[in-house]
């Protein structure tokens, strides 16, 4: 961990971590190293959310979507972590997500969102 250097300071990398739903963000768009919709995204939150009961209702999804696009997806958007195009809902990662990957690295296998939900749709 001596190379890291990080533009952001650590109060602000862990404000940002902080929210399981923008952790998830950056898992899934890790994990695919692709561009994803904001509808992929809050589908595999759904997914995790509700997997004791099958899947997430549409009503589910919804609130998923709507909190995504005014909150998370802009605040991740607004310290270049991520690049978030409102008009379509595509979503990609950007440069400061290597700010945070030494965190991700020390969170995820402690996390409650498994990577594995990541192999899903969200491809």
């Amino acid at each position: 961990m001596s190379d890291w250097n990080p533009t952001m300071d650590l109060e602000n990398a862990l404000n940002l971590l902080s929210h399981p739903y923008r952790r998830a963000i950056l898992y899934c768009l890790i994990e695919a190293d692709e561009s994803l919709t904001q509808d992929k995204l809050a589908a595999q939150i759904g997914t995790w959310q509700e997997s004791a009961a099958g899947g997430p209702s549409e009503e589910v999804h919804q609130q998923i979507c709507i909190q995504l696009s005014h909150c998370h997806l802009p605040k991740l958007a607004a310290v270049n972590v991520i690049e978030y195009d409102k008009r379509h809902g595509d979503v990609v990662l950007a440069d400061k997500v290597d700010d945070l990957q030494p965190l991700l690295d020390l969170i995820q296998p402690v996390d409650d969102f498994p990577k594995e939900m990541c192999d899903c749709p969200c491809q």
